[in-house]
């Protein structure tokens, strides 16, 4: 009778954390923070509103709430001093994984990292312990950091032999187009560790963004075979969900741009004033490379004398076809 009252003791931390419904997230931040108010911020494809807040007495504070399903979400300090207009300049941060679970976050005020990056500044990442998502995601980027690392390295490299020559009208297209392949290849290397992510862990709220990401990221590179293998892959854990559904009519919008499909027709105005389809301009046997840019567009307008550059040197079957926004 001891034994079973024993182990059913044993049993009841781990039913009461299976059934925890809401977070407790405690704060602990070295360093001169008193006074200094904290925020938590969404922080993915979906949202980056503010939905909590908490102020540091003697280097604590604590938040409570509850979360649908786990949420990448960034914690942000204001560091603005008293008299002065709050100003993002003065925040610290840093994103991590919140849970309906009990949640630790350790950190020195000065050595967080700041709310625009700062290749200057030397920073620590915070301690979070307690959220279970949060170790998942720490230890997929832990499996990534070589590739990453050999990304960086090549990115520096291709900034050092074509990206800052060409600036100044010097254009080393065959170093620059060598190590742009072999960037390509690592960061191809680096989807194939996240697509096996989320065919071993369809059920992973990591697994869902990484997802999301794919369909809601600066580029969609993906084809139409691929785009309902995802849909299928994260269908597994996530079906009849809010997400899923959301997930579902990215894909659906992903599929009219999809790699290999026909582009969508649309009309618009030549500097004539004309009006004209875009199909009337496209020429029929070639490779077109259609550019969006505008004027108030500051990387849009850098990328002009690179694409004057391939002009120059294309061959009979490429074209440009730039558009204006403004």
């Amino acid at each position: 009778m001891k034994i079973f009252v024993f182990v059913l003791l044993l049993a009841i931390p781990g039913a009461l954390h299976a059934q925890q419904k809401t977070y407790t997230l405690t704060g602990k931040i070295a360093g001169k923070s008193d006074g200094m108010k904290v925020y938590l911020a969404r922080y993915d494809w979906e949202s980056q509103a503010y939905f909590d807040s908490s102020v540091i007495r003697k280097g604590k504070f604590v938040m409570k709430g509850r979360m649908d399903v786990p949420r990448l979400i960034r914690l942000i300090i204001d560091r603005t001093p008293k008299g002065q207009v709050r100003s993002e300049k003065n925040w610290v941060q840093s994103s991590f994984y919140l849970e309906n679970s009990n949640i630790g976050f350790s950190a020195h005020i000065d050595s967080m990292p700041s709310y625009y990056y700062n290749p200057k500044k030397i920073t620590a990442d915070p301690v979070i312990a307690g959220s279970r998502t949060q170790d998942e995601s720490n230890a997929l980027k832990a499996t990534m950091a070589p590739l990453k690392k050999e990304l960086r390295v090549l990115d520096e490299e291709y900034l050092k032999v074509y990206h800052r020559p060409a600036i100044e009208g010097k254009f080393n297209t065959k170093e620059g187009v060598e190590l742009s392949r072999k960037m390509n290849a690592v960061s191809d290397s680096l989807d194939n560790m996240k697509w096996d992510y989320i065919r071993q862990h369809p059920a992973s709220k990591i697994s869902y963004d990484l997802a999301m990401d794919m369909l809601k990221g600066m580029y969609v590179t993906l084809t139409l075979p691929r785009l309902n293998e995802l849909e299928r892959l994260v269908r597994k854990g996530w079906d009849g969900t809010k997400q899923m559904q959301q997930l579902q009519e990215a894909v659906t919008a992903s599929k009219r741009t999809a790699i290999g499909e026909r582009y969508l027709d649309f009309s618009f105005y030549k500097p004539d004033g004309q009006k004209v389809m875009l199909s009337e301009l496209m020429p029929k046997g070639k490779y077109v490379l259609l550019e969006f840019w505008a004027s108030w567009c500051g990387p849009c307008r850098g990328e002009i004398p690179h694409l004057r550059e391939a002009n120059k040197n294309k061959k009979d079957n490429f074209e440009i076809i730039s558009i204006s926004l403004d």
